[in-house]
């Protein structure tokens, strides 16, 4: 298995990994400046339930994203990755650079753990360095460690590796590192479903590398292996068993249904799977494009898309069966393209992925480690030979290391925030829907409602179709903008085609706000009759009856109904006093008054109840800026870019209030 003893073997020496470490430190530096993008919205900034008890339990209980309610219909037990969410608000708030330094913090366990694994199976130090640093600095590893999102993928990655080290530390003697290694394991399981492939990783060490003991014949040695083997792995698969138990308590259903995040059939994902396969070799081979990409689904057997990587990937199978025939070291080899290939399997469930993110840079985060293991060793080995190929092999590795260092601090800042993301994403695959509606959403949070607006057009007159939630969404959303824009009579013909089509959409669901929107905009058409009936039934929904009063209130103001308005709102604060939106109207509605004073005091409690809003800080800034209070007003801007750094109204707003403040 080994060229020597892990002990004795020659190498860089104990300096080695405190050295990779600190360069794999320095060079995701960078990741500390990007700010809470994409799914961060909806696990914490919209999460209602992370500041209390009772989300640990429920998380334990539930689907991934069970606090969004019935609309979430997400098919993952995840529990670790919850409760992550909850310690860290508690520890860090909403402060987005702890959050990336404690990410980067995992992935230097896991550079860790593979160096330590790769001294054990090469027993080479140089070999160990070479794979470790590999893993630590390849660009590839950008969205599972700098993209918050991506830490069940990075969580599961580092308890698995940690899981292996202790199995294969235990060698079958060691108690308590076999049960340390059972424990990680169940952690991977709760943090990442992948994480059920593990007992092949175990099987296939006991049956390739790992020693039988002295045996009289071959014969021998094979039975005794799979007789270790299954005594090995059986708790590993317990613990599977016990795994899709809870999971089966929690969701209903052990494994779910394909097909659920896209229009991909069974025949389409089969014909799909040679590209995706194909696609995530060349990444491992040549990582300078890691970041977004688009992979078509395949609808023919005749396309070049299929067959091509097919024949590729047999004539790449057939050359490996080839070396290893003849290789001394083929059983490590083996081992590590196993590795490789079933690390990466739970990714080939193609029906169940996003048919527009069917290749992640942050599912390559485990799969790698087979690579670069195999990698250390084929450099180990030809740097042992002289003392000319490890100067070559040395300075090879250097320089690659060099490429993979630059690469990966530019690839950290595609995911900054939301609109440099999907502005990256539709730069790879314009023709992407989806993108161009995310990139809508980004840019109508940053205030540029014209540019949402043509994004939101673009989106639906590309693929979206195929997804009938999704076009219903951002019909939606192409409503409120258009309501923004003052559209009006667009903006109620696209909302409620909208509502018309979620509503036919087995499943789906609707809050009572989605229908006071469009009670509001029939109002503003003139139809107050449709308008009462709509918020009649709004008040029939979930969250209905606050959101009906809330539309009341806005209605009476428009029609000059000031004191009906009034004490609307003031039983609203009464009613609903944890409910930020409330406060928010009615520091909007003194506002409008010139009651500055009562204003600011309602945007205070709206953002004592949730202060990682910068519309709201947007307001205070505005009426601090209307007392003359300018100093004041300038700092709420600034927290208010802090949260949203794109948004063109914090911008407009500082340079007035800055001007303002050059005039004194």
């Amino acid at each position: 298995m080994a060229r020597g003893s892990a002990g004795k073997s020659r190498g860089p020496g104990a300096a080695a990994p405190a050295v990779i470490l600190g360069v794999t430190v320095l060079v995701y530096l960078r990741c500390l400046g990007n700010g809470f993008v994409s799914d961060d919205r909806e696990l914490l900034l919209k999460n209602p339930y992370i500041k209390q008890w009772s989300f640990l339990w429920w998380s334990a209980v539930r689907n991934e994203y069970w606090f969004l309610g019935a609309s979430s219909g997400s098919p993952y037990y995840r529990p670790l990755q919850d409760w992550w969410m909850w310690f860290g608000y508690h520890l860090f708030g909403l402060n987005p650079a702890p959050w990336h330094a404690t990410m980067v913090a995992i992935h230097l366990v896991a550079v860790w753990l593979v160096f330590k694994i790769a001294i054990r199976l090469t027993g080479s130090q140089y070999a160990a360095a070479v794979a470790s640093v590999l893993f630590a600095l390849v660009p590839l590893h950008a969205e599972a460690v700098a993209w918050q999102p991506g830490i069940d993928v990075l969580q599961s990655g580092a308890f698995e590796l940690a899981a292996f080290y202790f199995f294969i530390r235990s060698d079958g003697t060691g108690r308590y590192d076999w049960l340390v290694s059972m424990l990680f394991f169940g952690c991977a399981l709760l943090t990442h479903e992948s994480a059920v492939t593990f007992p092949g990783f175990a099987a296939l060490y006991v049956l390739l590398l790992q020693p039988p003991g002295a045996t009289p014949s071959a014969d021998s040695a094979r039975w005794a292996r799979m007789r270790r083997m299954v005594v090995r792995t059986a708790p590993f698969a317990a613990e599977v068993v016990l795994y899709l138990a809870a999971r089966r308590f929690a969701l209903g259903f052990t494994i779910h249904a394909a097909g659920t995040m896209g229009a991909m059939s069974t025949t389409q994902a089969l014909l799909t799977t040679p590209l995706v396969v194909a696609r995530y070799g060349s990444l491992l081979i040549l990582p300078w494009s890691a970041a977004l990409h688009r992979v078509l689904p395949v609808k023919s057997p005749g396309a070049p898309e299929f067959y091509l990587p097919l024949l590729g990937l047999a004539a790449v199978a057939a050359v490996l069966l080839l070396l290893l025939r003849v290789h001394p070291r083929r059983r490590l080899y083996m081992f590590c393209i196993a590795w490789a290939a079933l690390a990466i399997l739970p990714a080939m469930n193609l029906r169940g992925l996003n048919p527009d993110y069917l290749v992640c840079d942050r599912y390559l985060y485990l799969p790698s480690v087979g690579w670069f293991l195999l990698a250390g060793d084929l450099a180990g080995g030809l740097a042992a030979r002289s003392a000319l190929t490890r100067l070559v092999v040395s300075a090879g590795a250097a320089a690659l290391l060099v490429m993979y260092g630059i690469s990966l601090w530019k690839v950290q800042h595609v995911w900054h925030d939301d609109y440099t993301v999907f502005k990256t994403c539709i730069d790879n695959f314009p023709e992407s829907g989806l993108c161009h509606s995310r990139l809508g959403l980004a840019v109508n949070q940053a205030g540029d409602f014209a540019g949402a607006r043509r994004e939101f057009k673009q989106a639906l007159a590309l693929d979206l179709r195929d997804n009938p939630l999704w076009y219903a969404d951002t019909l939606y959303s192409l409503g409120e903008v258009d309501a923004k824009l003052g559209h009006v009579n667009e903006a109620t013909a696209e909302i409620a085609e909208a509502l018309e089509r979620k509503a036919r959409i087995e499943g789906a669901d609707i809050p009572g706000t989605a229908y006071t929107l469009l009670a509001e905009l029939y109002d503003q058409v003139g139809q107050p009759a449709r308008s009462q009936a709509t918020l009649k039934y709004a008040q029939t929904r979930k969250d209905g009856a606050e959101a009906a009063d809330l539309a009341r209130a806005r209605i009476a103001w428009r029609h000059g109904d000031n004191a009906g308005a009034e004490v609307i709102l003031h039983n609203l604060t009464r009613n609903y006093p944890s409910d930020p939106r409330v406060w928010v109207m009615l520091g909007l509605a003194m506002e409008e008054l010139t009651r500055n004073q009562e204003a600011l005091a309602a945007y205070e409690r709206a953002l004592s109840i949730n202060s990682y809003d910068a519309r709201t800080r947007l307001f205070m800034a505005r009426t601090l800026h209307a007392m003359g209070r300018d100093r004041e007003a300038l700092a709420e801007c600034r927290s208010a870019q802090d949260i949203a750094p794109n948004d063109a109204n914090a911008r407009a707003l500082m340079a007035q209030i800055q001007q303002a403040i050059d005039r004194q």
